[in-house]
């Protein structure tokens, strides 16, 4: 007699057991990091400022210190991607501030920032938010950006090179991008402003995200000293830099960067 091949068809109702463990460590990923993030958010000051052409942001100061870090957002970002980083820089002894760009507006407890969202403008809200920690008692200010928030921390670098003459003790001490674009929608770091920058700079990217590191490289060329450019092997973007791929490396430079001009 023939015998009937074995099956192992999954009753009906009966949960995939690999499915369900990869669920269970998702959700656990999550629960961590939203851990992580109210972690980040006990103690943090919610605060408005405003530009220079009168647009109100909404922001978030964490910790205290002599030493500043503004995090400045991508364009698919808001300022919550930047509250645990800006949870352990606070740890460290520094002041941090993050904020929602203009237009940008996800609610709760990202805030939400008025205006509507004008690329070419948002050096202008990174220049209020440095002007902002300087009133708050930082003496010394890193800018750090990701993605356009990167290439408009180099517009308002160079901006303020423009209208603060370089002095000793610049309170402007550093800038970090990742992957940070050239130019987008009307915002571009050029060349003439890059040169005007002469806080030490730190540049980002991954191999994988190709236009970036070629922009990376532009900007490291175009820039005075001091500056580096790192190009990791990842295919991470802006701020997922510091969580993916050569994380630990990434945050390791940006730390140390922080740390040696604050």
């Amino acid at each position: 007699m023939r015998r009937r091949a074995a099956t192992f068809a999954r009753r009906p109702g009966r949960p995939n057991p690999v499915a369900l463990v990869l669920l269970l460590l998702l959700l656990a990923g999550a629960c961590r990091q939203s851990g992580r993030a109210e972690w980040a958010l006990a103690g943090a000051e919610a605060v408005t400022f405003r530009t220079s052409d009168g647009v109100e942001l909404d922001g978030r100061l964490f910790g205290d210190g002599a030493g500043g870090v503004v995090l400045v957002h991508g364009l698919d970002g808001d300022q919550s991607d930047w509250f645990e980083t800006a949870g352990e820089l606070a740890d460290r002894g520094h002041l941090v501030l993050t904020f929602d760009l203009r237009g940008y507006c996800p609610g709760g407890e990202a805030g939400c920032s008025g205006g509507t969202r004008d690329v070419p403008q948002t050096w202008r809200d990174v220049t209020a938010a440095f002007d902002l920690l300087r009133e708050r008692g930082a003496r010394r200010v890193v800018i750090v950006g990701a993605d356009i928030g990167g290439t408009a921390a180099l517009v308002a670098a160079g901006r303020l090179a423009e209208d603060r003459p370089v002095i000793e003790g610049q309170p402007l001490t550093g800038v970090v991008t990742l992957s940070a674009p050239a130019t987008y929608q009307g915002l571009a770091a050029t060349p003439d402003l890059l040169f005007k920058v002469y806080a030490p700079k730190l540049v980002l990217a991954g191999t994988g995200d190709g236009p970036a590191a070629r922009d990376a490289q532009a900007f490291y060329t175009a820039s005075r000293s001091p500056k580096r450019v790192e190009i990791l092997p990842t295919d991470a973007h802006g701020v997922a830099l510091l969580t993916e791929g050569r994380a630990e490396e990434a945050r390791q430079l940006v730390f140390a960067f922080i740390e040696e001009n604050l």
